[in-house]
């Protein structure tokens, strides 16, 4: 059974204890969260079953809250079922964004591999280069040397490596600093390592099964990269406030990397082909489902709006 941490505090101190999905379910009622499309019964089954509370009550910070007759701030248009809903959206949505991140992955591997071969490179004289820049690089594939899958690759080179086999057992990040090391030999000077960073960490946050609608609204510092606001703002129906606000978000930033980066990077028409596919099934059809759950909430619809624009233009592309 799943349960929730609970604070509390004493004497300054915050004191943490776990809850039952009972009295979680109770606590979310107090909220003004509603038991009506989800029974309470069915909520404490979920919250058992199919995930925990800290997970699914993320989501709610897209919807809205009010001041009731008591004085207290409550939910104003809020039933469980639209936090399942937008966790069961999320799950899919991570699904296949680690698919695109792997693929983009896989491209950029085969372009560094090419462009070697037309540098006449031997394949072990770049890597020496790299890793006499950057020895923590070697160590932190011997990490890995106990990895099964990766064993023998790494026992059988790490001696001298070749780029080969350096790819192959690399992290994404390791890719993209050697990506970047590969730019200051000007053998990729239109390569956007800014686009490839944001990749990595959008990358991470789906692989390590964070909440990526948790807070569709939330500001990033860090703004995309010209090239990315430009592709934006070249498609049509998107207004220049609409770009501007949507892009703020985390979210819906590093998603829209993601696009650009399959726009003008990868070249495989298989993996375009079947990327489409699976976009256009996600963004037309299945978010579809039950979009009365959100007609209410300005967060979700506009950030829905916003992102199937890019990605119907994508698609037609």
């Amino acid at each position: 059974m799943e349960y929730n941490v609970k604070k509390q505090v004493k004497r300054g101190i915050v004191i943490k204890h776990l809850e039952t999905p009972k009295q979680l379910v109770d606590e979310m009622i107090e909220k003004g969260i509603k038991f009506e499309l989800c029974s309470e019964s069915a909520a404490i089954n979920f919250l058992t079953n199919n995930s925990y509370y800290k997970k699914v009550s993320s989501y709610q910070n897209n919807f809205h809250t009010m001041i009731n007759e008591n004085g207290k701030k409550v939910f104003s248009d809020l039933d469980f079922a639209y936090l399942i809903e937008l966790s069961r959206l999320d799950m899919e949505f991570r699904f296949l964004v680690m698919r695109m991140c792997l693929n983009f992955e896989h491209t950029l591997k085969i372009v560094v591999l090419n462009k070697c071969l037309d540098e006449g490179e031997d394949g072990y004289e770049i890597i020496d280069e790299y890793i006499s820049e950057f020895p923590d690089e070697i160590e932190n594939i011997m990490l890995h040397k106990n990895n099964a899958y990766c064993h023998d690759l790494i026992e059988a080179n790490e001696n001298r490596m070749p780029i080969w086999v350096f790819l192959e057992v690399i992290s994404f990040g390791g890719l993209r600093k050697f990506c970047s090391f590969l730019k200051r030999k000007d053998y990729f000077q239109e390569w956007e390592i800014d686009v490839f960073s944001t990749i990595a960490s959008l990358r991470n946050a789906a692989a390590h099964s964070h909440c990526l609608f948790s807070q569709l609204y939330r500001s990033d510092r860090e703004k995309p990269i010209y090239k990315v606001r430009n592709y934006v703002g070249s498609i049509d129906g998107i207004g220049k406030m609409e770009k501007k606000n949507n892009l703020k978000s985390i979210c819906i930033k590093d998603f829209v990397t993601l696009l650009y980066a399959f726009e003008y990077y990868v070249k495989s028409e298989g993996i375009i082909s079947h990327t489409k596919k699976e976009l256009d099934f996600l963004f037309n059809k299945r978010m579809l489902d039950n979009k009365e759950y959100f007609q209410n909430c300005i967060t979700v619809k506009n950030a829905y709006s916003f992102v199937k624009k890019v990605v119907d233009n994508w698609i037609k592309e």
